[in-house]
């Protein structure tokens, strides 16, 4: 399956996400408008992410791929896009210089929540995406 690239739309909102997360240690994402910034995850976080990919790359047919800090527009506005934690998407994306990957080629997102995300924010995205979603908590 080839990557098409979403359309990219340079919003003032995805202007300041840019701007937010060059001057700061914090993820940007803007999810159904709003821009959500969070911190960077815990070790236990990060080591739930880790356990969940090795699980899933022994079992991915070779045209998927699995992918951490990745992020993925929102197919109802071309100016929203996600990082969840894990992506599962087609391989070729690995290979690919865009940024953002398209939802139709994304099979699979996993977010961990803690408390540096919490589920008033970053939980409630994937269902927007049109993609199965995992929800580990720590």
């Amino acid at each position: 399956m080839a990557i098409t690239p979403p359309e990219q739309v340079m919003t003032p909102l995805r202007r300041a996400a840019e701007a937010a997360e060059e001057a700061s240690a914090l993820r940007a994402e803007i999810i159904r408008r709003p821009l959500v910034m969070t911190p960077p995850p815990c070790g236990k976080h990060a080591g739930i992410i880790n356990a969940v990919a090795k699980q899933l790359l022994g079992g991915l047919p070779a045209h998927l791929d699995a992918f951490q800090v990745a992020s993925v527009s929102l197919p109802d506005d071309a100016g929203d896009y996600a990082t969840p934690d894990l992506m599962v998407c087609d391989a070729a994306f690995g290979e690919s210089d865009d940024w953002l990957a398209d939802p139709a080629d994304v099979e699979l997102v996993v977010e961990v929540v803690s408390k540096g995300n919490s589920t008033r924010t970053r939980g409630t995205w994937s269902p927007g995406t049109r993609t199965p979603a995992s929800r580990p908590t720590c």
